[in-house]
């Protein structure tokens, strides 16, 4: 039995206790071959030697997490160095694929929960606490398919639990949620917990709403040509562009260059954060630091200036927007309810003037002022994250102030944009231009200017490429067509029912649930369990982190621990936050250990299984194949080929087999896609053309305007002052000015860091020394405070602190800095491991760092289906 004191348990202590000690993970696992035995005589003796000839070093395409790859080089069976593929510079965390693949963190063999047996009749009083040993894989696959029987015949195919997420460790056709997709659905179906993802703040709603598409990178406005060769200065709100891009390497990579190209043209750059941001210590010529969930006070003050002094665009107003002015109200809305009339006080009697927003956001009238002033005297881009409204407990309102003050200043003329990446050669491969393997997020997507331009040249419905996950009739809705290069490649069935993953706690623990889906115009009610469906009993945990990955996750433990989940098992290359609550774990493999596709820049990759498999793990398609054939359906799920004959399917799908043979791209490992000479990126979809002609074909709203006023929303939710009409600055449950306030003045933010991806790369060490606060010997995750905040709290940099709120309590090493304004502390999401003082309490003190284990957990608004991602809470110097 093998024990850990956090809830988890750590590879290490797994390999000593089965021989298999750390110096092994630098050792091949397999002998290299060529084994050769030579006896050599002596006239005193005969001995016996081995000489293993000595392998040449051999190089292969890596693939590395979602997007990109990197050079391995292998030599006797072991990966020995790394280097960027063609001169395409990784991100930092990429540089650590090595360590990752013989990382200590490995889960090595199957391995089942102390007192766990099938049946569902086990004790769960100890997940959470570590406590496993070791079985073979036939009594891993026995288990497992014994139990999914069972399940399926007692509750039917609707109690298996599985979250669809993004960003897994996988790419086209080792894909964790494509195939347990297809795994499930063969089965006869499952339910989902739908994905709505984090990093789209509102901007996929509200932004929707406003513009008919979301207005962010994922509405094809990720191409900064106009900005490069026009704008004349650039204002970043709420984002690091240097960071967190650089999770898609090539993209982050061109942004990075791209930017300072600017800042060498002369371009002004202003950064507004309450953070002084990596992006923001090298690029910025101004840095104004602003209280979270104000920003919205700061816009309204910015518009408040150019309308009293006339330098904004009114003819685009009243031309291409609805709702700015009385006069341009839509039919029905009541008088004074323009957003010119609430910004001069004539809705409410309370103008919002300079004045007015500096005792709400802490940024002086005065700067106020200038930025706008200046902002309006030259062509301007805006680059808002996504993130950004994530942090607001009404996100939307940020979102929509944003395009209103980019509607403002004329958008789509040129240098007025919504900026977000590149101009650069990979644009080329996007694939906007042809029809090579796509980024995931685009699957299928092979000619995308088709998908955002119709043959008049005007944009057409935006394609929802999760098709398989998607309810059907939200994408009948949507008018979504097409099929999706997986749909082609596997035909699956529908899920059979959806819950919110945001929702998945209380759906567990106090059903039934009910929950809205909105989308621009389109809003969906979904409740589960659903008529004639059962409530979940069993969740895989494959492809993502719940408890580093989610907000509120406490709740997640709760869930975990409830005798209602029946059976819990997880697949995963590393001993991570939520393996500890699973009932059976089984070892997958890394992308260095098996073959499969994938992209970056302008190349097409093949990428290669390096070294034999470590320990016993398995790929994902080995596991799922031999579970299909337990349960009858094999031939159904494999359709009679191996991974090479559908990687060779999936090849034959995309363009590249057109230049190239299947063989032949194996034994390079790449192919480069040539830019014509005369291939000019294509346009953003707000461009000079929309500014010049104000087509209602142009955007997908009601009107076919940008909607300042908003009529899907006044139409929802009537006189609801949680989601009003036009964006207004509405006070935070939480945070500066709230009712909580006195009790947790501070406020926490939870940025990307560019020392991980996500959850994933934060267990590795080369990494962790960077960053990580080392206090008596235990490595703590940084949280950053202000000066003025740790001198009221008696920190020190260095010190061990607490933060809490009612959610929960947290331990950091103090980072005593003036690069954050007072009343903000930061710390980067995604922390890893979860080390819990009592292992498997939940609210138990964390000295990991999960950070999510106290955010809010609450959706950005009632319109909006992200979540809220920060939160406040009180930090104080940890004495214990």
């Amino acid at each position: 039995m093998l024990k850990t004191t956090a809830g988890l348990v750590v590879a290490g202590a797994i390999g000593v206790g089965l021989g298999y000690g750390a110096s092994e993970l630098l050792r091949p696992t397999a002998p290299p071959g060529g084994v050769v035995t030579e006896t050599v005589t002596t006239a005193s003796q005969t001995v016996a030697t081995t000489v293993t000839p000595v392998e040449e070093e051999k190089r292969y395409v890596g693939m590395n997490k979602e997007s990109g790859a990197t050079w391995m080089y292998v030599k006797n069976g072991r990966v020995t160095r790394t280097e960027n593929f063609m001169g395409i510079h990784n991100s930092l965390f990429h540089c650590v694929e090595r360590r990752r693949l013989y990382s200590p963190n490995r889960v090595k063999y199957p391995m089942k929960r102390v007192g766990w047996e099938p049946g569902g009749k086990s004790s769960v009083a100890n997940r959470g606490k570590g406590e496993f040993v070791r079985i073979s894989w036939d009594e891993a696959f026995d288990s497992i398919a014994t139990e999914l029987k069972r399940i399926k015949e007692k509750y039917g195919p609707s109690a298996f639990l599985f979250t669809p997420g993004t960003h897994a460790d996988s790419w086209y056709f080792h894909c964790k949620y494509l195939l347990a997709h297809d795994f499930f659905s063969y089965y006869g179906g499952y339910t989902t917990v739908f994905n709505d993802g984090y990093s789209w703040g509102a901007w996929r709603t509200s932004g929707t709403a406003t513009f008919g598409f979301d207005g962010a990178p994922g509405g094809g406005q990720g191409i900064g040509g106009d900005v490069e060769n026009n704008s004349k200065m650039i204002v970043f709100w709420s984002t690091n562009p240097m960071v967190t891009p650089m999770v898609a390497m090539c993209a982050g990579y061109e942004a990075g260059k791209q930017l300072v190209r600017l800042k060498k043209k002369g371009v002004k750059m202003v950064f507004i954060d309450p953070h002084l941001s990596d992006s923001a210590k090298k690029l910025a010529d101004k840095w104004i630091p602003i209280a979270p969930q104000t920003e919205e006070a700061m816009a309204l003050a910015i518009a408040y200036v150019w309308i009293t002094e006339g330098t904004y665009d009114k003819w685009y107003l009243e031309t291409h927007t609805i709702g700015f002015d009385e006069e341009h109200l839509p039919p029905g809305a009541p008088p004074k309810a323009s957003f010119k009339s609430y910004v001069l006080g004539v809705q409410d009697g309370v103008a919002k003037t300079p004045e007015w927003a500096e005792p709400i956001c802490g940024v002086p009238a005065r700067t106020i002022k200038a930025l706008a002033r200046e902002w309006a005297s030259k062509p301007t881009a805006l680059s808002a994250a996504w993130g950004g409204a994530a942090r607001h407990s009404n996100g939307g309102q940020w979102v929509r102030l944003m395009l209103t003050l980019l509607s403002m200043q004329g958008y789509g003329k040129p240098g007025v944009q919504l900026y977000w990446g590149t101009v650069g050669p990979s644009m080329f491969h996007a694939p906007y231009e042809r029809g090579g393997y796509p980024w995931p997020l685009q699957w299928g997507k092979r000619n995308m200017s088709a998908v955002f331009h119709n043959t008049t040249g005007l944009i057409s419905s935006p394609n929802y490429t999760f098709s398989h996950i998607v309810p059907k009739e939200f994408l009948d809705i949507l008018g979504a067509k097409g099929q999706t290069l997986f749909d082609v490649a596997r035909v699956s069935n529908p899920v059979t029912q959806y819950i919110r993953d945001l929702w998945l706690p209380e759906s567990i623990l106090n059903p039934p649930t009910s929950w809205s889906h909105n989308q621009g115009g389109v809003h969906m009610e979904f409740h589960y369990p659903e008529k004639g469906y059962s409530e979940g009993k069993s969740i895989l945990l494959a492809g993502g982190s719940y408890l580093t990955k989610h907000v509120n996750t406490n709740k997640f433990i709760d869930a975990f621990q409830s005798p209602k989940l029946e059976f819990i098992w997880c697949i995963d290359p590393w001993w991570e936050s939520d393996t500890g609550f699973a009932d059976i774990v089984l070892p997958a493999v890394t992308n260095l250990e098996r073959n499969d596709v994938s992209c970056i820049g302008l190349y097409d990759v093949y990428s290669t299984k390096c070294v034999d498999n470590l320990w016993e793990s398995k790929s994902d398609w080995d596991i799922f194949t031999e579970l299909s054939e337990r349960l009858g359906f094999k031939e159904k799920f494999t359709e009679g080929l191996d991974e090479d004959g559908w990687l060779k399917r999936i090849f034959d799908y995309v363009d590249t087999s057109k230049y190239i043979s299947w063989e032949e791209f194996k034994s390079r490992g790449y192919y480069k896609w040539e830019v014509p000479n005369d291939w000019v990126p294509p346009p953003p979809i707000i461009d000079s053309r929309f500014y010049q002609d104000p087509d209602p074909r142009w955007l997908g709203t009601e009107s076919g305007k940008i909607e300042i006023y908003c009529r899907t929303m006044s139409k929802l939710y009537p006189d609801d002052p949680e989601v009003p009409p036009i964006p207004k600055y509405i006070v935070p449950p939480e945070g500066r000015g709230s009712p909580l306030e006195k009790k947790y003045p501070l406020y926490v933010m939870t940025p990307h860091t560019k020392f991980a991806y996500h959850a994933s790369y934060q267990l590795e060490s080369w990494l962790r020394d960077e960053y990580k606060v080392k206090v008596g010997g235990f490595e703590y995750q940084p949280m950053f405070i202000s000066r003025k905040d740790a001198d009221a709290r008696d920190i020190k940099d260095g010190d061990i602190v607490r933060a809490f709120n009612d959610r929960g309590e947290v331990l950091f090493g103090a980072r005593v800095t003036e690069k954050i304004m007072p009343g903000v502390v930061a710390t980067w999401y995604g922390s890893q491991p979860y080390s819990p003082v009592e292992p498997g309490k939940p609210y138990s003190l964390d000295r990991g760092g999960l950070i999510n284990l106290i955010t809010r957990g609450y959706l950005v608004s009632k319109f909006d289906t992200q979540s809220c991602t920060t939160c406040a809470a009180q930090v104080e110097r940890w004495r214990g």
